[in-house]
């Protein structure tokens, strides 16, 4: 993360703040967003109750997103302490490490809660694929 906040002009805890925070959880924000866009473009019989789940869950996702960028939010090198503080935080109460509850939380939570959203996308198109033949 050094060489990549150097070659940009950021700090370490700029770029972590950013490609962390920022960037995985908009990427995670538009994947919990891409169930209601499948389902708007490939409409079927049960298309409202899935629909009115799929926004539900994209509503709660934009919350949830809105409220770490106001935790963690500008001056970003504050914001990745207040961060370290947390995830130091969660390692006591786990009884672990903080780089253990950094690498649950920001490599394997993030990329099983997008593979999730993706799958949800994927179930949808078959259900309407099957619906249509």
């Amino acid at each position: 993360m050094s060489e990549i906040g150097e070659s940009l002009g950021f700090s370490y805890k700029e770029i972590c703040v950013i490609g962390n925070i920022y960037v995985q959880g908009g990427l995670w924000l538009l994947s919990a967003w891409l169930p209601v866009v499948t389902l708007i473009f490939h409409k079927q019989p049960s298309y409202r109750k899935k629909l009115y789940l799929a926004v539900g869950y994209g509503v709660i996702c934009s919350i949830l997103f809105i409220l770490i960028c106001v935790r963690y939010s500008f001056p970003i090198t504050e914001g990745f302490d207040v961060c370290v503080n947390d995830l130091h935080w969660l390692a006591r109460i786990f009884g672990t490490t903080y780089q253990v509850v950094n690498i649950y939380i920001f490599v394997i939570g993030w990329l099983l809660s997008v593979v999730l959203n993706i799958t949800i996308s994927k179930l949808i198109l078959r259900d309407y694929k099957t619906y249509k033949n």
